[in-house]
């Protein structure tokens, strides 16, 4: 798989096999939902940080889940064990893809969505 240098651009799969010579390439950001889009700005530093030397740096979170979404992996809203399992299969394959810090600032904000959830029913 290739990733452009711009994370709203596309991410290209290359073909399994020679028989299939066809590149699929999607916008990472026409996957992602409005709630996954809340969660990546809330979790990281935005949908298309940007370095300081001004170039875009991929959001491996927002690119994690826009493939996730068109593997079919991911079809419902991200909810904690979503996260938890990011957390767990980078435990088991010693291998930190996304940073720890960001996958807990997404469970963080889960919590918080749901409480203010329950506080907006209950009023």
């Amino acid at each position: 798989m290739k990733i452009s240098d711009s994370l709203l651009t596309t991410v290209v799969k290359q073909p399994k096999s020679n028989q299939d010579s066809q590149f699929k390439s999607f916008a990472i950001n026409d996957l992602l939902t409005a709630n996954d889009k809340n969660l990546v700005e809330a979790a990281t530093t935005g949908l298309q940080p940007t370095s300081s030397s001004g170039l875009h740096q991929i959001n491996e979170l927002a690119t994690r889940i826009a493939i996730d979404r068109d593997r079919g992996e991911l079809t419902g809203e991200i909810d904690k064990n979503y996260i938890n399992s990011l957390i767990k299969e980078q435990q088991d394959n010693h291998q930190e893809t996304i940073q720890s810090s960001t996958l807990q600032k997404s469970l963080a904000f889960l919590k918080q969505e749901q409480a203010d959830f329950l506080r907006r029913i209950s009023d």
